[in-house]
C-alpha cells in the first residue's frame, strides 16, 4: 500500500461497489414510495415533461413497472437491471475505443508522431480511465434522481417513472464499468499481490454499505 495510486483504485473501486451494495437495498423503498404517492403533487416542469416526446415512454415504464395490484413489478424491474448491466457490459468496447480515438485525435494533432507499442498502449490506459470517470460522473446525477424529482414536487407517476429509467441507466453504466475496473487493476496493482490487496479495501465495502443503509 506504499504506492498511492493503488490505495486510490482500491478506495475508489470499494466506494464504488459500495454505493452499488446501498443501491440494491434501497432502489425497492424508493420505487414503492413512489407508488404510494402516485396520485398527489404536481409542478409546472411536469405538464412539460408529460407533453413532450418522452411522455409515452414515461407511460410505458409506468405500465411495465407496476403490476396489477399497483405494486411496483419487483421482478421484471430486477431482470430489466440484470439486461441493463449485461447491454453495458457488451458495449464496453465500443465505448473503450470510441473514447480512445477521441483521445487519440487530439493528442495527434501537434504533428507527425512515431507510433509504437508503448504509445498505443498509453492510449488504451487514458482511454480506460476517462470511460471511468465518465461512468462516474453520470452514475452521480442519475443517482441523484429520486431526490431531485422529490424536491421538485412531481406526482408520484412521474417520479416513478423517471426514477426507474434513471436506475436503467445507471444499471447500465455499471455494466460499463465493471471491464474498466478490471483492466484499471491490471494497470496499477501488482499481479502477485492482487487477491489480497482486494480483499483487504473490500473492507471499504461493507463499511459503506453499513453506514449508507
Amino acid at each position: 500500500m506504499s504506492d498511492s495510486k493503488i490505495f486510490r483504485i482500491g478506495l475508489i473501486q470499494g466506494l464504488t461497489e459500495g454505493a452499488l451494495q446501498t443501491f440494491i437495498f434501497l432502489w425497492s423503498p424508493t420505487m414503492v414510495h413512489f407508488v404510494r404517492n402516485m396520485d398527489t403533487g404536481s409542478c409546472a416542469a411536469e405538464g412539460w415533461i408529460v407533453n413532450s416526446r418522452i411522455g409515452p415512454l414515461l407511460e410505458f415504464v409506468r405500465y411495465y413497472g407496476m403490476d396489477s395490484n399497483g405494486e411496483p413489478a419487483y421482478g421484471l424491474i430486477f431482470g430489466s437491471f440484470m439486461a441493463a448491466g449485461v447491454l453495458g457490459g457488451l458495449f464496453e468496447p465500443t465505448f473503450r475505443r470510441t473514447v480512445s480515438n477521441l483521445i487519440s485525435g487530439k493528442s495527434g494533432s501537434g504533428g507527425d508522431r512515431t507510433h509504437d507499442g508503448s504509445e498505443d498502449e498509453e492510449k488504451h490506459h487514458r482511454g480506460v480511465e476517462l470511460l471511468a470517470s465518465l461512468c462516474f460522473i453520470a452514475a452521480g446525477i442519475l443517482l441523484s434522481t429520486p431526490v431531485i424529482v422529490s424536491a421538485s414536487s412531481m406526482s408520484g407517476a412521474t417520479s416513478f417513472s423517471l426514477c426507474l429509467i434513471a436506475f436503467l441507466m445507471y444499471e447500465f453504466l455499471v455494466g460499463l464499468y465493471m471491464p474498466c475496473e478490471g483492466m484499471l487493476r491490471t494497470i496499477y496493482m501488482p499481479n502477485d499481490s492482487i487477491c489480497s490487496l482486494m480483499t483487504m479495501l473490500r473492507v471499504i465495502v461493507n463499511i459503506s454499505v453499513s453506514l449508507g443503509v
